[in-house]
């Protein structure tokens, strides 16, 4: 499937598949919560790869829809 297919609703089960534990719950938590500022002179992917220690769930899928 084509990054371009992906549905929010497709996005979402995948998401909830491969982050079921309370650790991933925490990750979510943390980011929603984080004044997180990305500079113009980064591109969206260059910030995931900055910050996939902190949040690495949400790095893998951020980097499998970009």
């Amino acid at each position: 499937m084509r990054k371009d297919d992906y549905s929010q609703e497709d996005v979402m089960r995948e998401f909830a598949l491969a982050s079921h534990d309370d650790s991933s719950e925490d990750e979510i938590e943390r980011y929603a919560n984080a004044k997180l500022v990305i500079s113009n002179e980064e591109s969206v992917l260059q910030w995931w790869k900055k910050w996939c220690i902190n949040y690495p769930t949400l790095s893998v899928l951020a980097r499998s829809l970009l």
